[in-house]
């Protein structure tokens, strides 16, 4: 009996930007549906509603400590790269307290994975991640 072996089909430039925004997009949408975090300002400082709760920054808070990469992208807005493994991430306690917007949020995860879309590689903008693999002549 013949091995079957499942053939990944490999998505263009194009088709991969274009993926990586659908997904960013809607895992925006669900975080201004649920808005977990509470994000708010006090004092000039941005806090998350588990500073109250003994965290003093949100999780987002490492951008730009890495002085050896350009990943600071902080403003006085928030945050300025779009950037999907950062958008799919949520803390444990989120996780927690909202289990349908996690679950969602989780399938959109399995997804971009499944499609070899940056799931881990925090703080580096969209642009970034496409020139990397445009460079390694994907």
């Amino acid at each position: 009996m013949p091995v079957q072996t499942a053939v990944k089909e490999q998505l263009s430039i194009a088709e991969l930007s274009a993926l990586y925004d659908r997904i960013y997009d809607i895992a925006d949408r669900l975080f201004k549906k649920y808005n977990p975090c509470s994000i708010y300002t006090e004092n000039k400082k941005v806090y998350c509603a588990e500073y109250h709760k003994g965290s003093s920054r949100l999780c987002c808070s490492g951008c730009g400590e890495h002085s050896e990469r350009d990943t600071n992208h902080w403003s006085k807005t928030g945050c300025t790269a779009k950037c999907l493994a950062c958008k799919l991430y949520i803390c444990p306690t989120i996780r927690q307290q909202y289990k349908r917007f996690s679950r969602q949020l989780s399938r959109l995860l399995r997804f971009a994975e499944h499609h070899n879309l940056p799931t881990c590689a925090y703080f580096i903008s969209k642009e970034v991640w496409l020139k990397q693999i445009k460079d390694k002549s994907w």
